[in-house]
C-alpha cells in the first residue's frame, strides 16, 4: 500500500473510506487516527506520529502501520516538513493516509510521495438511496418531496442530510430545511448589507446544524449564475467570498469573519450604486 491523499468537499465519505483501508491492510491496533486541526504541530509530529511509526505492528495483523490524518489541510508548514522526514526515514513500514478538502494545502514533497484521489460530490439518487434507509430504520417519518428538497440544499453533503434526520428525529420541523435555500437567503442578506439579519441568521447555523464554509462556496456558484449582479462586481464578491472562506479554513471566529465579510460586500455594492447614480 502506498501513502494516499483523499481530497474532496465535506460530507463525501473520505475519512470512511479511509479508515476501512486502514484497517483492511493494516487491523485496528495498527492505526493511529489524528485530527490534524487539534494535533497538526511539530510536537506531535515529532512525539506520537514518530513513535507511531518507529516500531513494526502487530505481525499477527500486518507489519504495517498506519497514520491517517484527518482535516490534514490543517497540518502547518514546520509540522508536514517533520512529518516528511519521518515518511522517508521510515518508509519500509510506515504509511500515511492524508484527508482533506484542499489539496493546494498539502505541500509539494509530501504530495509527490502519495498516490492521490479526488472525492466529487455525491449523486443525489445515492443520498436519496441512503436517506430513505436511515428514516426507515430510524422510524424518521418524511413526508411529501422533503427528502428531495434536503437534498437539494445539502448541495452533495450527506453528511448534512442526516445531521437533518437527526434534528427532524428529535423534533425539529423538516420546513426548517426545505424552504428557501441557506445559501439564497446569506447571498441576500450580503447583497442588502443587514448586518444585524445576518448575525443572527449565522447563529441559527449551530442549531441547524449548517457548515458555514460549504454555505459560502455554494454562494459563490449562485453569484457566478446571477445575471442581475454587474461582472466586476462579482469579481470583488468572489474574492471576498474567498477570503472569508479561507480564513475559516484556519479555524478563524465564524461570527466575526461572516461580519467582516458581510461589511465589505455592502461596502462594494454600496460603492457600485454611487458610482452609476
Amino acid at each position: 500500500m502506498p501513502d494516499i491523499i483523499i481530497s474532496g468537499p465535506a460530507g463525501t465519505g473520505k475519512t470512511t473510506v479511509a479508515t476501512i483501508l486502514a484497517y483492511a491492510v493494516a487491523g485496528r491496533g495498527n492505526t493511529l487516527i489524528l485530527d490534524a486541526s487539534v494535533e497538526g504541530g511539530v510536537k506531535v509530529m515529532r512525539g506520537k506520529v514518530k513513535n507511531h511509526a518507529m516500531t513494526y505492528g502487530d505481525p499477527t495483523v500486518s507489519s504495517l502501520k498506519i497514520i491517517i490524518f484527518d482535516e490534514a489541510d490543517n497540518l502547518s508548514f514546520p509540522a508536514q516538513q517533520a512529518l516528511r522526514r519521518t515518511i522517508e526515514k521510515y518508509s519500509k513500514y510506515f504509511r500515511c493516509i492524508f484527508i482533506c478538502n484542499y489539496i493546494r494545502k498539502i505541500i509539494d514533497p509530501i504530495k509527490s510521495r502519495c498516490v492521490k484521489y479526488t472525492f466529487g460530490k455525491l449523486k443525489k439518487e445515492d443520498i436519496l438511496k441512503r436517506l430513505n434507509f436511515i428514516a426507515t430504520a430510524e422510524k424518521i417519518e418524511i413526508i411529501d418531496d422533503s427528502l428531495e428538497k434536503i437534498v437539494d440544499n445539502a448541495n452533495g453533503d450527506l453528511r448534512k442530510c442526516i445531521l437533518v434526520l437527526d434534528a427532524v428525529k428529535k423534533g425539529a420541523s423538516i420546513k426548517n430545511f426545505t424552504g428557501k435555500s441557506f445559501d439564497k437567503i446569506f447571498v441576500q442578506y450580503c447583497l442588502k448589507g443587514e448586518l444585524i439579519k445576518l448575525r443572527d441568521y449565522i447563529n441559527q447555523f449551530v442549531y441547524d446544524s449548517q457548515d458555514l464554509k460549504t454555505v459560502l462556496i455554494n454562494s459563490l456558484d449562485l453569484i457566478i449564475d446571477s445575471k442581475s449582479i454587474p461582472k466586476d462586481v462579482k469579481y470583488e464578491l468572489i474574492s471576498l467570498i474567498g477570503e472569508c472562506e479561507y480564513r475559516l479554513s484556519l479555524s478563524s471566529d465564524y461570527y466575526i469573519t461572516s461580519q467582516w465579510l458581510c461589511a465589505n460586500v455592502y461596502k462594494v455594492v454600496s460603492n457600485f450604486k454611487e458610482k452609476n447614480k
